[in-house]
């Protein structure tokens, strides 16, 4: 796939890690939705089975871009049109073996009205645009339903470095004192892990 060259030697290790969580976190142009996206696309064309959802905090949100990055992805990747089927409207991509990418929000609007995860049954892989945007109580939602015995289930978090007290720093990592006064190193707790 024609996209590949682009993904940051940083990033490489995401396509070939078994922990069940990936962290790519930093500020704008990391690289980490342009990385995140192309996994998806490779996955979705070489696993068995792969049943990956594109996540944000609201669903719309979503449309202008990790649901566009895919369908960038899928361009860079030159394939013959109508190979895939996308669903402009349920923001889908369905392979012709039966893999897919969906769009889910945690929640359906800007309102507090929660959308429902139990329709994440057999869902693989998870990529979570804004993580930092997320609470902890509903990645835990997420986190806990998503059982499948087909494949290892992984979370991608695209977030920016989020406040100190977030729950994405005490979940993963410890905080010591960087060389710059009032600033932070963030160590992971466990690499086994991330």
């Amino acid at each position: 796939m024609e996209f590949v060259h682009k993904i940051s030697y940083l990033y490489k290790e995401v396509f070939s890690t078994d922990p069940r969580y990936i962290l790519l976190w930093g500020g704008r142009g990391r690289g980490g939705s342009y990385t995140g996206t192309a996994a998806f696309i490779i996955w979705l064309n070489t696993l068995p089975y792969f049943r990956g959802y594109i996540m944000r905090e609201i669903l719309g949100d979503i449309r202008d871009s990790l649901f566009q990055d895919v369908k960038d992805r899928i361009n860079e990747a030159e394939v013959q049109d109508g190979f895939y089927r996308i669903n402009e409207h349920a923001m889908s991509v369905e392979h012709p073996n039966g893999n897919f990418i969906h769009a889910k929000g945690f929640k359906k609007a800007s309102s507090k009205q929660r959308a429902k995860l139990k329709s994440l049954a057999g869902a693989t892989h998870i990529l979570i645009e804004e993580a930092d945007e997320i609470s902890e109580d509903d990645f835990n939602q997420l986190d806990e339903s998503l059982r499948t015995i087909k494949g290892d289930v992984k979370i991608i978090l695209l977030f920016n470095p989020p406040p100190k007290e977030h729950w994405i720093i005490k979940r993963w990592f410890t905080l010591t004192e960087s060389d710059v006064k009032g600033y932070y190193r963030a160590i992971p707790n466990d690499d086994k892990e991330l």
